[in-house]
């Protein structure tokens, strides 16, 4: 099993850490799915803090993030686990039907247990509580 690219953070941080895995000065590309622009900001902001060269594109759509997801070689996909007409278990099986390989990361207003061993059990290469990634 590969070491994730984005982990939580220790309880005392709360942001994004990047693992020992992940060059330094590399620029990361992120596709960001998510429908609000402060959740977007948060994502950015936990990215950003961890001191990355990043290239991102947002999208809010099953269509859009299929395109990208053709059109881009990206890093990593961080999405937000609910959204209004979808979620963050139908990005995992878009993602998943393109890229098997692409780890997605979810960020939830709510992680339960359950929630978390849904999503990775589902693929999910790690569930992050979006009040981890404010400073």
């Amino acid at each position: 099993m590969t070491a994730p690219i984005l982990a939580p953070a220790a309880s005392t941080e709360k942001r994004i850490r990047v693992s020992p895995a992940t060059e330094p000065g590399r620029v990361l590309a992120a596709l960001l799915v998510v429908h609000n622009d402060s959740d977007a900001a948060g994502m950015l902001m936990a990215l950003r803090s961890a001191e990355f060269a990043l290239r991102y594109v947002r999208v809010s759509d099953e269509t859009l993030l299929r395109e990208e997801l053709a059109r881009t070689a990206w890093d990593v996909v961080v999405a937000a686990n609910r959204m209004p007409s979808w979620g963050g278990i139908d990005v995992l099986r878009v993602v998943q039907e393109q890229n098997a390989q692409l780890p997605v990361v979810l960020v939830c207003g709510e992680c339960t247990g359950a929630v978390v061993i849904d999503a990775i059990r589902q693929g999910a290469r790690d569930c992050i509580h979006k009040n981890e990634m404010q400073d």
